[in-house]
């Protein structure tokens, strides 16, 4: 099922538990929405800010993470939990919240994702650089 549980949740119409318990990629940032193409080969799971929008749209809140699942419950059960907040950034810190950027001379740097996680293989800004560091300037500057 990996990779594909946000569509599988999407499909229940008619069972609704009031616990929830579902999947989602830790590399992806908080505010980055992403759901993977709905095909099961690809195995690249989605970001807990589409579930969060997704358990909204089922009447559903979040109460907690683990690092690589998110816990909903029904919307009228949220208030009996004590929780003060079901805000993604009070409830999860992503195991790898990395960010990509680029310096006014088109350098790539590339931060909190020191690795792939799966693999555990390094990464670094050299990585993803797309053009030579010749090329790499300010446009307006003169060589």
């Amino acid at each position: 099922m990996d990779g594909i549980d946000y569509f599988i949740w999407e499909s229940l119409r008619e069972f609704q538990p009031k616990l929830v318990v579902i999947e989602f990629n830790p590399t992806i940032p908080n505010d980055v929405m992403f759901i993977q193409a709905k095909d099961s080969s690809i195995k690249q799971g989605c970001s807990l800010l589409a579930l969060t929008h997704l358990a909204a749209a089922k009447g559903y809140k979040l109460v907690c993470c683990t690092v690589c699942n998110a816990f909903f419950v029904r919307q009228e059960f949220f208030n009996q939990l004590g929780i003060p907040s079901d805000f993604i950034y009070y409830l999860y810190r992503p195991v790898l919240d990395g960010r990509i950027f680029q310096g006014q001379d088109s350098t790539i740097y590339v931060t909190g994702m020191e690795k792939l996680l799966w693999l555990n293989i390094p990464l670094s800004s050299d990585d993803f650089q797309v053009i030579p560091s010749s090329m790499r300037r300010f446009p307006d500057t003169k060589e």
